[in-house]
């Protein structure tokens, strides 16, 4: 049996058994369908999908990829070097798919078909991330495990990030004082993000389409609401925790405003940030502020490419927030950070990740270098301000070809701005050439012979300006204006 029959086979077959799950009655004995054991069977059924893929299509090894491409891309493409990424891929012939082409597309369909199956039966589950709710934990398991970028397609990507986004929102807003968040289920939740993330830097590393930047702006909002879950009901100055994935960290930490001034925040294999409160900030408040910082371990926000233009460390984001909100505190204005980054061997950072830092090298007291950041405040810093400070910075790529041959123009409304006014344009010019729009009638003052002047009508512009009228009252001249622009 050919891989494509067996992975069609294979979809077939799990999909009827979730349908028959799905089927038997809640009270059934031999079939239970709790919330747990509905929870397990699909984590089973998610499992089983990942096996599948592992055995029979291309895992996410860069090195062999690189291997793969240089050879032959499997003969179902060709190896062009990709500029944005610094390395070659495979564009992969029609049919076919996956890093180095061995996946044919209707066995990435039919795995789909199943993937999606699976995560759309999820949609009607109660799932939080309260350690109440026990049965939730295998259904983020199961799109943990869906969600792998080296495997996933756009649709599964958007349907595994909105059942993580409806999870947080639903706990965001309907959190009690009686509940207590799991962080074990929270930090599953960050790696699905963590994944959505992965695969949009994977395809679209300069977020040019639509779908990119809703992804990226979905994951950057539900991480700010996770890191108030994570301090949900946490009293001030009682230590820091933290969510870890494969390419970020998110700190959270609530401080007592007078606790600003000279604090230091120093994360294993992080950059080490001293915080500091400016002599004019007030510090009479008794309310609590939220530490909030996105330790990048990868940077997923710019292509490699640009990354290594723009010689910058590690990316820090970073936010200063009210109490349990994910609005930024007035300290976020009055507090400066100071982000220091060990040197590396062979590495000499000229630039900081804020536009709004300075860069300086510094040597401490036991004469180890380090590059450091010195920034005035912390307004810019936060994930969704660099995100778009990067794009707006994304404008430079017009200047690369490959770049633009992979630009979804047909998204973009200011493609569709600047057609219409070429059209526009055109459209215009042919009126008037074709004399569909009426020219326009001038007076002119003649000199006669007898020294007299008389008033002529013509369609020409004279010459000379100084006498002459348009027939035309105000309101016909800006109809006239308004088709001719």
């Amino acid at each position: 049996m050919s891989q494509q029959a067996d992975a069609s086979t294979l979809s077939q077959t799990l999909q009827a058994l979730i349908d028959q799950m799905l089927s038997s009655p809640p009270s059934s004995s031999s079939n239970a369908t709790t919330l747990q054991d509905a929870g397990s069977f699909l984590n089973n059924i998610a499992n089983t999908v990942s096996n599948f893929q592992n055995s029979n299509f291309e895992v996410g090894d860069p090195s062999q990829q690189q291997q793969q491409c240089l050879a032959s891309c499997n003969d179902n493409g060709i190896c062009q070097y990709q500029e944005e990424y610094l390395q070659y891929q495979c564009q992969c012939s029609s049919g076919w798919t996956g890093p180095s082409c061995a996946t044919s597309t209707s066995d990435q369909s039919a795995i789909e078909a199943i993937s999606l199956k699976i995560i759309n039966t999820m949609s009607s589950v109660p799932l939080s991330l309260t350690m109440g709710s026990t049965w939730s934990q295998s259904y983020l398991e199961s799109l943990l495990v869906l969600s792998n970028s080296s495997f996933s397609t756009i649709s599964v990507t958007k349907q595994a990030l909105s059942i993580i986004k409806n999870v947080v929102d639903s706990d965001f807003t309907s959190k009690t004082s009686s509940d207590v968040f799991d962080p074990v289920k929270m930090t599953i939740a960050a790696q699905v993000l963590d994944n959505c993330l992965q695969y949009v830097f994977k395809t679209d590393c300069y977020i040019q389409t639509q779908d990119s930047q809703a992804i990226f702006n979905d994951v950057l909002q539900i991480l700010e609401k996770l890191g108030v879950l994570n301090l949900w009901q946490k009293p001030a100055d009682s230590g820091n925790y933290s969510l870890h994935t494969t390419d970020f960290e998110l700190y959270s930490e609530r401080v007592s405003p007078q606790k600003l001034s000279s604090h230091t925040i120093a994360q294993p294999n992080q950059a080490r940030i001293v915080l500091q409160s400016g002599s004019s900030t007030s510090t009479s408040s008794t309310t609590p502020v939220d530490i909030q910082i996105l330790f990048w371990k990868n940077n997923l926000m710019a292509c490699p490419l640009t990354q290594k233009e723009n010689n910058q460390p590690p990316l820090v984001s970073m936010a200063i927030n009210e109490k349990d909100t994910t609005t930024q505190s007035a300290y976020s204005s009055a507090v400066s950070a100071q982000i220091a980054y060990p040197a590396q061997p062979n590495q000499k950072y000229t630039n900081c990740s804020s536009s709004s830092c300075t860069m300086s090298a510094i040597i401490d007291s036991s004469g180890a270098t380090f590059y450091q950041c010195n920034c005035p405040n912390l307004n810019s810093m936060s994930a969704t301000a660099q995100k778009q400070q990067q794009l707006f910075s994304n404008f430079a790529k017009l200047a690369n070809a490959a770049a633009l041959l992979s630009f979804d123009f047909l998204s973009s409304w200011v493609f569709w701005i600047i057609w219409a006014q070429v059209v526009w344009f055109f459209l215009t010019a042919f009126a008037i050439r074709a004399r569909i729009i009426r020219p326009f009638t001038f007076s002119t003052r003649r000199k006669t012979t007898k020294g007299s002047f008389k008033e002529e009508n013509q369609h020409t512009l004279p010459t000379n300006l100084r006498n002459f009228k348009l027939n035309m009252g105000i309101c016909k001249s800006l109809f006239y204006g308004l088709k001719v622009n």
